[in-house]
């Protein structure tokens, strides 16, 4: 982003930790099945809470 809030990392962390649930929910009738695709909207939830960690530490900071 033009603003440099967000470095490239951060950015990579968001659009994953976003998409994976997203995808996790297309497959809604297969994890209540019991599918192992449960794990991958865990794992997106994982990547979206350190990208929120990650860039709300950067916000107190003041960018640092």
């Amino acid at each position: 982003h033009a603003s440099g809030l967000t470095r490239p990392w951060q950015r990579l962390l968001s659009v994953a930790g976003g998409s994976l649930p997203l995808l996790a929910g297309a497959g809604n009738l297969a994890i209540a099945d019991g599918s192992p695709l449960v794990f991958v909207g865990v794992l997106g939830l994982a990547l979206w809470l350190v990208w929120l960690l990650a860039t709300g530490l950067r916000l107190i900071r003041g960018q640092g």
